[in-house]
This record gives structure tokens, C-alpha cells and sequence, in this order.
């Protein structure tokens, strides 16, 4: 083994003689492979290059187009020169775990099933066959954005999710979860559509929201939200009709809610408490005739309707002193009292402009 040692030394020190013929370096006398300029072979060692750092690897002098070196640090690995010796480019050459998940078929590429995908963070943990997971810093707001700005008189799509497992077990197309920060004014929103149509010679139809059910099973509803404070709409809205007329359009049949209400077995009541949920009180209670002089204030335009299922009369008295001011009645002819009868019904409309319940039906 020394003797070919120092055979190789002595090549490769009058190496710049040597013209057109290959050389071999191995411990059984075979010749080099006729393709290579220097052919090593070895069954028991293999061939160590110069092992150097980031920096040092930075710090060679222009280092020729596929020098190839070891890295000690910062991702090491097997890197070489895919530049020229004036501007260097190192790459890293692929081993087993730097394989890409990604998988090319033609024009597309895609992540191959059950693979995660970290934007802006490399730690993706949620349980999911397929995650994106988006994160910002502190001028970057995070999220993805798509920008389709495809000209032409063709449809454009955004995102689009198709869930066709027939199965039995919950779907759902997309979850919002938006938390707000404590003692900070957020706004918080689920999903924002913004629209602005551009056509000047048409009005085409334009939609912030549409959902259409295909098929009649099970139970279908076109928005469902549940724990919510306030529903705003600022344009007009039709319910069974595409073209509302008024702030509020109703084509078909409505209902209003029913609620018990036990006024207790008091003669006279001056501020009566109902519930927010009711627009409709069936009214229990009384032992005797009973007397309402005042309502608990609500909002500007709520009405309530007021179903005596007693066999007593009660009575409503006309702005009433006995009441808190914003709790009083306006009523008919501004009579001192209206009686309902038993089985009758009376309704009301509070008007904060007058800061009192406004009688608008009487049977």
C-alpha cells in the first residue's frame, strides 16, 4: 500500500507531463476505466475531499466552475460551484433527506398525500392530511394571497373546493377561526368579499355571497350563525324574492316568535320587564283584573304584541306617571286606559324619538 502511495505522489507531482491517459489508483493492479482521467477503486476506503466551513468555503479565491467541497457547519453537506469563478454559486448536492415532497406531472406540480406545507414557519403540527400554514412577521400580515389577473372573456376562479367523499361524517368547505387579542380594539371579520363590478354598457349580476344546494337530503340552510350579537345589511334584502323592493322584502310566509309571559299576581304593574328574544307574550298570571302602566324601554322600531290567555281583563294606562318616563304608553285618542279583554290582544311599537311604547293594534 505504501509503494502506491507513493507511486500517486510521484503522478501527481510531474502531473502537468502527463497528456491523454488515464490513471489508476487501486490495490489489485487493474487499469483505469478508459472514460475517466483518474479512476479510483477501493473496496475497504473511500475518497475524502477538503472538509471546510461556510465561511471558509466563502473565502476561497476564485474557485473554478464544479470545484466541490464538504461543508463542516450550516447545513452541511457536499456543495460545489454552479457559478464562475468570479460570482460563485454553491449548491447543495441532494442527499436522501433533502428529497422534495413535490412531485411533477407534465405542467403541474403537486405535494404528494399526507404531506404538510409551512410558509413562513417549518413547524406544521395540525392533523390534517394536507396543511398550508401561513405565517407573518410583524409588518406582514401572514395569510396567502392569490392574484388571478387573467384577461379575457373567460370564467375566473379564486379557490375552489370540491369535498365528494359520499361517506357519512361532517363536511365542511372551509372553518374561519379569527381570535382578537385582549384589551386591544380589533375588528375581527370571518371572510370579507369585495365586489366592484366593471361593465359600462351592462349591470351583470354580482354576488358577495351565492350558495346553491344540489339535491333535497338532509337539512339545508343558506347562512346559519349562532352566538352572534348583530347581523348588519346595509343594502335592501329580499327573502323569496331576487329583487326586494324595500329595506326588508318578504315573498312567502313569516313567523313570529311566541314567549310566556307570567306578570305575577300583582294588581298593578308600573315597569313591566320582557325578554329581548319575544315579540309575542302570552300573558299568564293574574288572579284578578291587572294594571300595566309602563314597559321596559327597547330599541327604536321593536314591536311586541301583548295575547291575554287570563280569564281577567288587563288594563294599559296612557302615559302614566306611576312609570319611568321612557317606559310609558301613547295609545288611542289618548284615552286614560285601554282594557284587553281575555283572549284579546294588543300591540305596541317603541319610538326612541318620543321615548315611549306607541299603540298600533288593538282586537
Amino acid at each position: 500500500m505504501n509503494r502506491i502511495l507513493l507511486v500517486f505522489c510521484i503522478l501527481l507531482s510531474g502531473i502537468g507531463a502527463i497528456k491523454a491517459q488515464s490513471i489508476s489508483i487501486n490495490d489489485n493492479g487493474t487499469a483505469p476505466d478508459s472514460s475517466a482521467m483518474l479512476d479510483i477503486k477501493s473496496t475497504t476506503q473511500g475518497l475524502l475531499i477538503p472538509r471546510l466551513t461556510f465561511a471558509q468555503r466563502n473565502l476561497i479565491n476564485n474557485p473554478a466552475t464544479g470545484v466541490l467541497i464538504f461543508q463542516t457547519d450550516t447545513d452541511s453537506g457536499f456543495y460545489y460551484n454552479n457559478g464562475i469563478p468570479a460570482t460563485p454559486v454553491w449548491l447543495k448536492l441532494i442527499t436522501a433527506g433533502d428529497i422534495s415532497p413535490w412531485t411533477t406531472n407534465g405542467a403541474t406540480t403537486y405535494l404528494s398525500s399526507g404531506t404538510q406545507l409551512g410558509i413562513g414557519t417549518n413547524s406544521v403540527t395540525a392533523d390534517f392530511a394536507q396543511e398550508i400554514h401561513a405565517t407573518g412577521g410583524a409588518s406582514d400580515p401572514g395569510g396567502i394571497f392569490i392574484n388571478n389577473e387573467v384577461s379575457g372573456n373567460i370564467d375566473k376562479l379564486g379557490i375552489r373546493i370540491d369535498l365528494t367523499n359520499s361517506g357519512q361524517g361532517k363536511k365542511t368547505g372551509i372553518i374561519t377561526n379569527v381570535v382578537g387579542k385582549i384589551a386591544q380594539p380589533d375588528s375581527l371579520f370571518g371572510y370579507i368579499a369585495q365586489i366592484t363590478p366593471d361593465n359600462t354598457t351592462t349591470s351583470p349580476e354580482s354576488y358577495a355571497f351565492k350558495a346553491k344546494f344540489i339535491g333535497t337530503d338532509g337539512n339545508t340552510f343558506g347562512i346559519y350563525t349562532e352566538n352572534e350579537d348583530q347581523n348588519y345589511f346595509s343594502g335592501k334584502v329580499g327573502i323569496g324574492t331576487a329583487t326586494p323592493e324595500a329595506q326588508l322584502s318578504i315573498n312567502g310566509s313569516w313567523t313570529r316568535s311566541i314567549t310566556t309571559l307570567d306578570i305575577g299576581t300583582d294588581n298593578t304593574i308600573n315597569n313591566l320587564t320582557i325578554t329581548d328574544e319575544g315579540n309575542v307574550y302570552r300573558v299568564i298570571g293574574p288572579n284578578s283584573n291587572a294594571t300595566i302602566t309602563g314597559i321596559e324601554a327597547s330599541y327604536d322600531g321593536r314591536m311586541i304584541t301583548f295575547m291575554n290567555l287570563t280569564s281577567h281583563e288587563i288594563f294599559f294606562y296612557h302615559d302614566d306617571s306611576r312609570s319611568v318616563a321612557a317606559n310609558r304608553l301613547y295609545q288611542y285618542n289618548s284615552g286614560a286606559w285601554y282594557s284587553l279583554k281575555a283572549f284579546g290582544s294588543m300591540s305596541y311599537i317603541y319610538s326612541t324619538a318620543d321615548s315611549r311604547w306607541v299603540m298600533f293594534s288593538y282586537y
